[in-house]
């Protein structure tokens, strides 16, 4: 699978889904907005399976793909939401996630989930 982000003419967030029956030699591309026209855009996309994928961008913005849905994910810092943006994600699996950005490095393990799942 591959996942293009970007913004159509008129400004709207959109993303591009291409899947490939044939190994990669040929792509069919699905287009879904994402969000409303001037959401905050996507700086980086990162993926270890068609099941789990993710999203970072403009003011803070995480997002998780499970292979149906994009759900925003809530990353904190203590309770205070983080607003600067994220430049970039990494995954080593759906138990460590990176997320870095303006003067800041995060990593999300899911099994502290439960409390915030931020270290």
């Amino acid at each position: 699978a591959v996942w293009l982000f970007g913004l159509t003419g008129t400004q709207w967030p959109t993303a591009w889904h291409g899947t490939s029956a044939d190994d990669g030699e040929t792509f069919t591309f699905t287009q879904e907005h994402q969000g409303e026209q001037h959401d905050p855009q996507t700086r980086a996309v990162f993926g270890t399976a068609p099941n789990d994928v993710w999203a970072v961008g403009e003011y803070g913005r995480a997002r998780h793909w499970n292979g149906t849905t994009w759900s925003t994910v809530a990353i904190t810092n203590t309770q205070v939401p983080i607003i600067d943006p994220f430049y970039a994600v990494w995954s080593g699996g759906p138990s460590e996630v990176w997320f870095v950005g303006k003067q800041i490095a995060l990593r999300f393990d899911s099994t502290q989930e439960k409390d915030g799942g931020v270290q």
